[in-house]
């Protein structure tokens, strides 16, 4: 297999996980996918650098204890919310289950750790939280 259809792989299984776990309408993804296909290097490490910001953020209020329902937690998760409806506008339900597959997938997982190994945990409370106060 290759690098490219392995990468090709693992997000037809992450959109799957959408679809069938957590309930995203296909075509919402279908739809995240026709905004971004024609993306520039420079528009996807933009995106890239945007996500590692937020997530430093994350940490940082991780290592200070702030609480995932904290009003600085919350408008962090506001950041990384803003992030995922560039591809898709999940609701209560699915942004949940979007936590739920950070903490899932063994590549979310290492990613997360990277930055500190209970940050998945952390996000995905707050995530929780973000969608029980602000979504329907």
């Amino acid at each position: 297999m290759t690098q490219a259809s392995s990468k090709s792989d693992v997000k037809e299984s992450y959109e799957e996980y959408l679809i069938n776990k957590v309930g995203v309408n296909p075509e919402l993804l279908k739809q995240g996918k026709e905004k971004v296909k024609h993306w520039t290097k420079v528009d996807w490490d933009k995106y890239h650098n945007d996500t590692d910001c937020i997530t430093k953020e994350f940490v940082i209020a991780l290592k200070d204890n702030l609480q995932p329902g904290s009003k600085t937690v919350q408008n962090i998760v506001k950041k990384h919310f803003a992030l995922v409806n560039i591809f898709w506008t999940p609701d209560k339900n699915s942004y949940i289950g979007l936590g739920q597959m950070y903490k899932e997938y063994p590549d979310f997982k290492i990613f997360y750790a990277g930055y500190h190994p209970d940050l998945v945990e952390f996000l995905a409370k707050a995530m929780h939280v973000f969608a029980e106060n602000e979504l329907v």
